[in-house]
């Protein structure tokens, strides 16, 4: 730990982040508090122990006066005093009757069930609830809260109006870079936090600051510098490169066999959902059946997902010749690829087949902090049992077709891909990983707390492996399908591509640190031991 005077009266406290203590007239104010063992630090330096302490955002690493200063009183914006006072539960459940897109983005610390906003680990002694633009007026200096969303939805600054100082959290880091990614995930698989953090950028430019205080890193000489810096780095963002630009968009690039009700049959005995549903379902010429993700994942409620399945597997019984689903696989644990399983326990007694990863987080979703875990889709059921596990890159005999298991991260870290041939043809199902059929190719920010940092937890490896496999076919989450002509070879050059964009962002270029929330680390060495 680090405490230095950097302009008069004001002293910066540097530990795992930075935290500073404004002092004036034998008392004393801190903003942000780094570390838990400051009360000796403050006595050694002759410091008062703070009177007052404000925040910039409420994460852990800067919020651990409960145990350095306990009897500091907390002034704390307001949409922060909930967490920061950890008065109710940050969890959340999605009734699967609402509507998706209304939802997404909506949940107030966190997305689809995770939590992102990291709250202290125990509650701050909150005195005072703060709005935005108001004025904390202590011994003569005028600190003025603003909404700084980026790093943290509810971020602030910290105007230090009689120097013109901003006190910035961690929406900037010196040099015009980000300080992380996973702190700018807001909504599941939109960018919403960059166009927070463009908007923070500009209020900051309109204000003039004379230096920039960040929670994280140097100290920010020349604001206007930076912030027009980072603004350029996370231009592509919104707009990521392209490939294939003039293709029209699509679900396939082929004719299908037929369509009936919500699937298409692409080859003979081999149906994908049409409805931006999961399913891909396998009927041998014998009328074995084996399907992959069992899941309509339409708009309809859980129970007339339900009836409508049990019509579709009718349906399949009486025209197509199926006799049993023998055999059900997972290619990711997202309650929107699995809710039916239980439809094909009931009716055939299937066995639900997984990866050990896969299985582990189906059969345990409350252990991990993941986003779409089963039990935030509020169902009659939270977990599912495996009933056999397979490992990867080993070939598997199920229902008389050989198929292997390969990793697919990506869209996940945790994510099978299958392969196997059909009628000549060789096939990777790809899950959520690759869904693609025609159009314009673009590797987009992947979701962080997904787990899946670039580039060896991302999308480089699936797309580097599928070039190895060299498949016809490619089978892909939500209705997606198309044969290969050159295209995974495009969204290799792609993601390359994003992942030089997505380094610049950073002062270390160190992508797998910047996108990896805290405390993955210590949870991937159970996941990986499982693979």
């Amino acid at each position: 730990m680090i405490m230095r005077k950097i302009i008069d009266d004001l002293w910066c406290i540097t530990s795992e982040t930075n935290g500073y203590v404004l002092v004036k007239n034998g008392k004393s104010l801190m903003i942000d508090c780094p570390d838990f063992n400051l009360a000796d630090t403050f006595a050694k330096a002759k410091i008062p122990a703070p009177e007052i302490i404000l925040h910039t955002q409420v994460q852990e690493e800067h919020c651990r006066e409960w145990a350095a200063f306990p009897n500091a009183e907390v002034f704390i914006y307001k949409e922060y005093a909930e967490i920061a006072g950890l008065k109710h539960t940050t969890h959340t459940t999605w009734n699967i009757d609402e509507d998706w897109m209304a939802i997404r983005g909506a949940e107030k610390y966190g997305h689809c069930g995770c939590i992102t906003e990291r709250p202290p680990k125990k509650p701050l002694n909150i005195i005072r609830e703060l709005n935005h633009d108001e004025i904390i007026d202590w011994q003569g200096q005028q600190l003025k809260l603003i909404k700084l969303p980026g790093s943290g939805k509810y971020a602030c600054g910290i105007h230090w109006i009689n120097e013109n100082v901003l006190f910035s959290g961690d929406l900037i880091y010196s040099g015009g870079y980000l300080v992380n990614f996973y702190d700018l995930e807001r909504c599941y698989g939109l960018p919403n936090g960059y166009t927070e953090l463009r908007d923070s950028l500009t209020k900051v430019l309109d204000l003039h600051p004379n230096i920039l205080l960040p929670t994280t890193g140097p100290i920010i000489e020349q604001p206007e510098k930076d912030c027009a810096a980072l603004l350029k780095r996370i231009e592509w963002v919104d707009s990521p490169p392209t490939l294939r630009e003039n293709e029209t968009i699509s679900m396939t690039n082929y004719q299908p066999i037929s369509q009936f009700r919500r699937y298409k049959e692409i080859l003979p005995g081999l149906f994908q959902n049409n409805n931006y549903g999961n399913i891909i379902l396998l009927i041998t010429p014998n009328g074995d059946g084996l399907i992959i993700d069992p899941d309509t994942c339409g708009e309809l409620s859980h129970e007339e997902s339900i009836r409508e399945f049990e019509a579709d597997l009718i349906y399949f019984e009486n025209e197509h010749g199926l006799k049993k689903i023998e055999a059900a696989l997972f290619t990711h644990y997202h309650g929107d690829h699995v809710r039916l399983c239980s439809v094909l326990k009931e009716r055939y007694e299937t066995d639900l087949i997984a990866t050990p990863d896969i299985a582990m987080l189906l059969e345990t979703p409350h252990k991990f902090p993941y986003p779409c875990r089963l039990p935030w889709y509020g169902l009659s059921f939270d977990h599912i049992k495996i009933d056999r596990t397979i490992p990867y890159d080993t070939a598997q005999n199920i229902c008389g077709i050989n198929i292997t298991p390969h990793h697919t991260p990506g869209h996940s870290f945790a994510h099978a891909g299958f392969e196997f041939t059909w009628c000549d043809t060789k096939i990777v199902c790809t899950g959520d990983t690759l869904q693609y059929g025609t159009g314009p190719i673009q590797t987009q920010l992947p979701i962080m707390y997904n787990d899946t940092a670039w580039p060896d937890r991302g999308f480089i490896k699936t797309y580097e492996r599928l070039a190895t496999l060299k498949p016809d076919l490619i089978l892909g989450g939500h209705s997606h399908s198309f044969y290969d002509n050159g295209i995974i070879s495009d969204f290799v050059k792609s993601a390359k591509e994003s992942i030089e964009l997505a380094k610049q962002m950073i002062p270390t270029g160190d992508l797998q640190s910047a996108m990896t929330p805290p405390g993955y680390n210590e949870m991937r060495t159970e996941i990986c031991r499982t693979k």
